[in-house]
């Protein structure tokens, strides 16, 4: 045998043992490590990452994993060229809407992450977690199992309080791309701003208060209307609708549109339809309603009291029968002759000198004229009291010039004294309810006096008639507004009287010239137009047949001759009563 081959033989045999007893030994070392490594690692078997608990693991692991030592990779990116992002589908929302946030991208189906790989996408709202999606991907894909995939969409509503808010949506998933990096991956953030809701009203109506009318019967009614403001106080168009119900309510607009902010007005008024309702009262309502949403409706009452018609009593009713009577004053003898409606009987009074102006009227409120003059030359009054057959005699009020103006001011139903003084336009009334005295200046010199009810109040008001212009000047005791016409023309007679029965007063002129009556209807404002009469002529209207209306009438001083036209049926009454120079009682003007 070579020296060669025993060496190596000798050196081969020797590699062969070492490589043995190197073998055992490696062996035996790596046991002892084993050993001391399980024995090291034994009391921490069950020990979490810190990455367990700040990154909320346990939401999808459970409280107590066998271990967990940031084995997943939460931020899985996505592949080169198609970066991860997220899309909302609007910037401004209403409070409680949809707001809906599409992630794209995400983690790769490269081979690392074929088997059991799986992603998931969270949502967070200013940082806090508001929505995840679950489930698992099959090999390969991108997506959860059981979905459409990518990308995955968050639906959730917003926020109810109005403000700006920043949603972020990131991926997490159990594999890693590269690395073992944890944290997860968010795409850029996306603010979004919650408006305050848009609400169509609530919707206002002002005043408060109903509308309350009253008048009397025929009308007309005051007041007559009322104003509402309608108003949206919501941030949102708002339609609106006016109703009422009954006949005799009018509505300036019935429904429309308003605007976040606008108003509209709408007018309830009373109709001419009230004018034919009876005394009574009667009431209905106006309903708004926010036929948008309802928020606001409302409604304001309406009433109406109709009052029965003051009749004005009738002129120089001597006996009570609520018509007038036919009577003559003579001036010669102070002689009073009167034909009572009632039975057709005479009656003869004497009161008065040659001066003296009659002036009947019912100055105990017993229903009936009491015998009357004034002496304008010294402003003394006297009178016969029907109720008792008393006289007051004399009574001072007024002076020399001054024109009597009787009347009942105070509505009391007793006929009051009262004088017009032409120099100065002053009325001066004694009041038979307390006594007082009512002054007033209205009126120039050559004004006419033409007291009457024109405002239907039970009241006398005091008016004038300007010859030079035709024009009637009226202070309403209803409410103190003076009432202006123009009706007439020089020469013409006032002859005020209520004609349509409406309980007022209606504005009337006689033209002696044409024989000519002219009358404008209180009642609806026309005008009637009658020819009765002759050049010379005196108007002596009244009403004589009881129907509660003033009718035309004239005495004729060359024959004493009465000629009247019946309103109640349009047939003429005629009569002859008196001589000439005597004076008939009705002719105040």
């Amino acid at each position: 045998m070579t020296r060669e081959k025993i060496e190596a033989g000798r050196y081969g045999s020797m590699k062969r043992g070492i490589g043995t007893h190197h073998g055992k030994a490696g062996f035996v070392l790596f046991f002892l490590l084993a050993c001391a490594a399980l024995a090291l690692w034994a009391p921490n078997a069950g020990a979490q990452s810190s990455y367990y608990t700040s990154r909320g693991c346990s939401s999808c692991h459970g409280a107590t994993p066998t271990t967990c030592n940031g084995c997943h990779e939460h931020g899985v990116v996505g592949r080169t060229g198609s970066p991860q992002s997220a899309t909302v589908n609007k910037t401004t929302f209403a409070p409680g809407e949809n707001v809906i946030v599409t992630l794209r991208g995400g983690r790769t189906s490269s081979a690392t992450n074929s088997t059991g790989g799986w992603v998931r996408g969270i949502l967070y709202r200013d940082n806090v977690e508001i929505a995840r999606s679950a489930g698992t991907v099959a090999p390969g894909n991108i997506g959860p199992s059981g979905g459409s995939g990518l990308p995955i969409t968050f639906t959730t509503a917003a926020p109810t309080t109005p403000g700006t808010y920043a949603y972020a949506a990131a991926w997490f998933g159990n594999r890693n791309n590269s690395g073992s990096t944890h944290g997860e991956v968010r795409a850029p953030a996306i603010t979004i701003t919650v408006a305050a809701a848009t609400v169509a009203g609530p919707l206002t109506v002002t005043p408060a208060a109903g509308l309350t009318s009253t008048g009397t019967a025929g009308g007309s009614f005051t007041p007559s209307s009322q104003a509402y403001t309608l108003r949206n106080t919501g941030t949102a168009s708002m339609n609106w609708t006016a109703s009422k119900a009954a006949t005799w309510v009018n509505l300036s607009a019935t429904g429309g549109t308003l605007a976040a902010g606008a108003t509209a007005t709408v007018t309830a008024s009373i109709n001419a339809n009230a004018n034919s309702l009876a005394a009574g009262g009667y009431n209905d309502t106006v309903t708004f309603t926010n036929s948008t949403n309802g928020t606001g409706n409302t409604t304001r009452p309406v009433s109406l009291t109709v009052n029965a018609p003051v009749l004005i009593p009738a002129f120089m009713d001597f006996d009570g029968d609520n018509k007038t009577d036919i009577a003559i004053y003579r001036p010669s003898s102070g002689g009073w002759f009167i034909v009572r409606s009632s039975d057709g009987t005479t009656q003869a009074v004497s009161l008065g000198a040659s001066a003296d102006v009659p002036v009947p009227g019912d100055y105990d409120g017993d229903g009936k004229a009491d015998v009357a003059v004034y002496r304008p030359s010294s402003g003394v009054w006297f009178l016969t009291r029907s109720s008792d057959g008393t006289s007051l005699n004399p009574y001072a009020y007024g002076v020399s010039g001054d024109v009597p103006v009787t009347g009942d001011y105070d509505g009391d139903g007793i006929t009051d004294i009262a004088v017009y003084r032409p120099s100065t336009g002053g009325w001066f009334i004694a009041r038979s309810s307390d006594g007082t005295t009512q002054a007033a200046v209205y009126g120039v010199s050559g004004d006419i006096p033409v007291p009457g009810d024109y405002d239907g109040d039970g009241m006398t008001d005091i008016a004038i008639y300007r010859p030079s212009t035709g024009g009637w000047f009226i202070v309403r005791s209803s409410n103190g507004t003076t009432q202006a016409a123009v009706y007439g023309v020089i020469g013409d007679v006032p002859v005020p009287g209520d004609y349509d029965g409406d309980g007022r007063t209606d504005i009337a002129i006689y033209r002696p010239s044409t024989g000519g009556w002219f009358i404008v209807h209180s009642s609806d404002g026309t005008t009637q137009a009658v020819v009765y009469g002759v050049f010379g002529d005196t108007p002596v209207h009244g009403d004589y047949d009881g129907d509660g209306k003033t009718d035309i009438a004239i005495y004729r001083p060359s024959t004493g001759g009465w000629f009247i036209v019946r309103s109640s049926n349009s047939t003429t009454q005629a009569a002859v009563y008196g001589v000439f120079g005597d004076i008939p009682v009705q002719s105040r003007y």
